[in-house]
């Protein structure tokens, strides 16, 4: 049944203005600024299946001019959306039935090459302006997707490239360098998906002519040999268009070591420039990756070393990666010389230098950093002058090097040594860094290889860390000085109300203690030891050395014939006396020393802001309370009593116990 006349091409002028509008902005030329527009075919194909292929029904009705159109949608979408889109740019889309029922004509075959187009192609039509308008437009629908399989690809020379955007960068020698944009939806190269999710779709593009064709497979190679190296900038394939070579590397958005020493503030926190380092440090595992695959680098200087931020804000937190592999040869054209600030006193830009001399340019780059800890860029500057001017003596005058040509200058250990007075007292590994591995490493021989740099990193970052930990207020930081001086005392406010009385100290005299802590009946106990009397002979010579206790068995004294009932209770109540004066919790209280303080207190290192000593409260012991066994006189055992020349006064009370009880 045919379709009625009325609107017969309104679904097809819908889709040309849905189109119109739906164009993405490209490259044409990297070269050029000149633009053309291209159409993505994942928005061709949202367009058509929207609403259960609603547009792309009406518009096959509106063609065939019938309510069944001979070609099936979804075998349309599948294989030959980008062949319908030409053919109704051109006003041939009836042709989509006779393209449709070959493989070699559908959108997998895109670009056709209109001097040698597929032989399914002049069995549709032999018009020739025909295959020309086709050819014309078909660069518009088949632009390339960037996936991470990309090697040497060859797209052609007219093919479009899903790039929407391009600035022209430095030129090393004939290689040209861009930083590019990749249309989102094209690109599939795996980029590292880090916090600045505006930098996903943006690279660097290194273009070689067809003449560094050798260097351009070099590097390629090379980037692939390191390709898990975190120290090197990231590889993401290369392809070739007409007579170019092109590499795609991860781009570093904050530029050069060397713009970053120019742009950015050092850091002043202790952590921040331990963070520094670190990744500086880093770049000594790329010295490693690269020295395992080739001889040596060749070409370390800042400007060939990349910033990446990753999304970070401090700048403490970026990194710091390679962004080439150096000279690829030794008499190559095609690069960049390398620079003589950071040559090594043995290189001579021939082929025969070695990774010695990549060690020695890397502590160069060291030295200068440290110089940028202490004074900023400034500080880079004057430290260029400076060696400038001692080489005016050498053979490299006019030039900022390190060495004479065979030894380091004067001017460099000087720097390092004076270093010190500057650096902030927050920082705890600058001044480890210069002594402990940039000395190695500008030695004139025998220079550490990167395997042990690595090793030395580690254990500095490890010394560093236990310090910052091991002091508080890591965070205090001061603006580099010339000479450093200590910070004076803090100033206290006065006090705003009067401080209270120190408590006045009473004499520590045992008597005075004891009078304020003598039990009731002290008169009665001094009045009957004031009765008794002791003939002095029986005294002996004193105690015996083996014996250490203060008390004597009770069996003993009772075997005293001489002992009367009054004497067998006054030594009753003395053997429970605790004479040993060892203050003691157990120690049971006495009319002649204090229950609570030992005689032999140290009253002169006590401190008077003290107070009296803590009396604790007296605990009668059980241990010498055991009751006298009957009256004997069996035994012939006799105890004497040896009394002390010291008064038993309590006002002269000696500060030792005044009785004894020797054994005969």
């Amino acid at each position: 049944m045919q379709m009625s006349q009325s609107g017969q091409r309104s679904a097809l002028n819908e889709f040309f203005q849905w189109e119109s509008q739906a164009w993405v902005e490209a490259v044409a030329d990297l070269s050029t600024d000149e633009k053309v527009y291209f159409m993505p075919l994942e928005k061709v194909k949202s367009y058509f299946t929207a609403n259960d292929n609603c547009a792309l029904s009406k518009i096959l009705v509106e063609l065939f001019k019938t309510d069944f159109p001979p070609i099936d949608p979804e075998l349309l979408l599948r294989d030959h959306t980008a062949i319908f889109c030409i053919l109704l740019r051109i006003g041939k889309g009836e042709f989509i039935e006779d393209f449709a029922q070959y493989e070699e004509l559908s959108d997998r075959r895109l670009p056709f090459d209109p001097k040698r187009p597929p032989e399914e192609f002049t069995n549709i039509t032999d018009d020739e302006a025909f295959l020309e308008r086709f050819c014309e437009k078909q660069r518009m629908y088949c632009v390339p997707v960037f996936d991470g399989h990309m090697l040497h690809k060859n797209f052609g020379r007219q093919r479009l490239l899903p790039i929407i955007s391009a600035e022209a960068h430095e030129k090393d020698g004939l290689v040209r360098k861009y930083v590019i944009e990749v249309y989102g939806p094209h690109n599939r190269l795996h980029a590292s998906k880090g916090k600045d999710t505006a930098k996903t779709n943006t690279f660097v593009l290194k273009r070689y002519p067809k003449m560094a064709e050798i260097d351009y497979k070099q590097e390629v190679n090379g980037f692939r040999s390191v390709k898990q190296s975190e120290s090197i900038i990231k590889f993401y394939g290369s392809f070739i268009q007409g007579d170019d070579y092109n590499i795609l590397l991860e781009f570093a958005d904050r530029g050069s070591l060397e713009q970053y020493f120019e742009k950015e503030s050092p850091p002043s926190r202790g952590v921040d420039i331990i963070k520094f380092w670190e990744a500086l440090f880093q770049l000594i595992k790329g010295l490693k990756a690269i020295h395992s695959v080739r001889p040596a680098h060749l070409n370390v200087n800042p400007e060939n070393i990349s910033v990446l931020s990753g999304g970070e804000v401090s700048s403490s937190d970026w990194q710091f990666k390679f962004s080439n592999f150096g000279l690829i040869n030794g008499d190559s054209e095609f690069v960049q010389r390398d620079s003589h600030t950071y040559k090594a006193p043995e290189h001579d830009g021939s082929s025969s230098s070695t990774w010695a001399a990549d060690i020695w340019s890397l502590g160069c780059i060291y030295s200068e950093a440290a110089m940028w800890i202490a004074d900023g860029y400034k500080g880079i500057e004057e430290y260029r002058r400076q060696r400038m001017a001692e080489s005016e003596t050498t053979s490299f005058r006019g030039m900022d090097g390190f060495h004479d040509g065979s030894n380091v200058l004067q001017t460099v250990l000087d720097a390092h040594r004076d270093i010190e007075d500057r650096l902030r007292r927050s920082d705890y590994i600058t001044k480890d860094v210069l002594d402990s591995m940039v000395e190695e490493m500008l030695w004139e021989e025998d220079r550490p290889n990167a395997k042990a740099l690595a090793r030395k990193a580690d254990t500095i970052l490890a010394r560093a860390r236990q310090k910052v930990s091991s002091i508080s207020g890591d965070d205090s930081s001061r603006p580099p000085s010339s000479q450093s001086r200590p910070l004076p005392p803090p100033r206290l406010r006065p006090p705003t109300q009067p401080l209270p009385p120190i408590p006045r100290v009473l004499s520590p005299g045992l008597s005075s203690i004891a009078e304020q802590q003598q039990p009731p009946n002290v008169d009665k106990w001094r009045a009957q030891i004031q009765e008794l009397q002791v003939p002095r002979s029986l005294f002996n010579n004193g105690p015996s050395s083996g014996s250490s206790s203060p008390t004597v068995p009770h069996q003993q004294l009772s075997s005293a014939e001489s002992v009367s009932d009054f004497d067998r209770d006054l030594t009753g109540s003395v053997a429970s006396w605790n004479f040993g004066d060892t203050n003691s919790t157990t120690s049971p209280s006495t009319p002649f020393s204090s229950p609570h303080v030992s005689a032999y207190y140290d009253y002169q290192g006590h401190n008077p802001n003290e107070g009296r000593p803590r009396a604790m409260p007296p605990q009668v012991s059980q241990e010498y309370r055991i009751p006298l066994p009957p009256r004997s006189t069996s035994r012939g055992h006799s105890y004497q009593i040896r009394q002390h020349s010291n008064s038993v006064d309590s006002a002269q009370a000696p500060s030792a116990p005044l009785l004894r009880f020797i054994q005969l």
